[in-house]
């Protein structure tokens, strides 16, 4: 009895362990990636890939999503803008409108900040 309350106590100790040391690994490493993600060299092309910034409503760590637009766009913005559909992350995704007038602030070398449609997540847009 007492060496099956030693082992249980045991492997809860380690599961406890582990799990402490995997919370404060994770918020460094998305940390990394996002840098890495938007950098000039991962951004430059014929499509932006940029990261958002980690969710307002999530519990931590959050979690984060891709929005991909084409470079063509920015040089004939439609008079209606564009919807853009984010990458899906825990089974869900986001769309985020820009309007004509911030895909040319885009165009003239602006950097703008936009929410997604349900205000979870913020993205950063500029062009190389």
């Amino acid at each position: 009895m007492k060496k099956d309350m030693n082992l249980k106590r045991r492997q809860f100790l380690k599961t406890l362990g582990v799990s402490v040391v995997t919370l404060q690994v994770i918020p460094v490493l998305l940390k990394k990636a996002s840098a890495q993600m938007n950098s000039p060299e991962f951004n430059c092309g014929a499509e932006l890939n940029i990261l958002s910034g980690p969710s307002a409503y999530a519990p931590l760590p959050g979690h984060f999503h891709y929005l991909n637009i084409e470079t063509a766009i920015f040089k004939n913005p439609p008079t209606q803008g564009v919807k853009i559909m984010t990458s899906i992350a825990y089974l869900h995704q986001h769309q985020v409108i820009l309007s004509q007038e911030q895909l040319l602030k885009v165009a003239q070398g602006d950097t703008i900040t936009v929410e997604d449609s349900v205000k979870d997540h913020h993205y950063e847009i500029k062009l190389c």
